[in-house]
């Protein structure tokens, strides 16, 4: 995430940073990242632990060479 005044901006107005500056470098991290975790397959044997969002997040599946 970059760092980016609109999202200090954001937190006084208790507002979404998306949605106070929706073209502001950490909106399209956001962003970014949502259209990203949409994409992701659904785990097989999953015990609905949210271990498996941060598995995903923090270690993606690298494609085989």
């Amino acid at each position: 995430m970059p760092l980016d005044p609109k999202v200090k901006k954001a937190v006084l107005a208790q507002t979404p940073v998306c949605t106070l500056a929706p073209k502001a470098p950490a909106s399209a991290r956001i962003g970014d990242a949502a259209r990203k975790i949409t994409t992701w397959k659904e785990a097989t044997g999953s015990d609905g632990n949210i271990k498996f969002f941060w598995k995903k997040l923090l270690f993606p599946e690298q494609p085989l060479a």
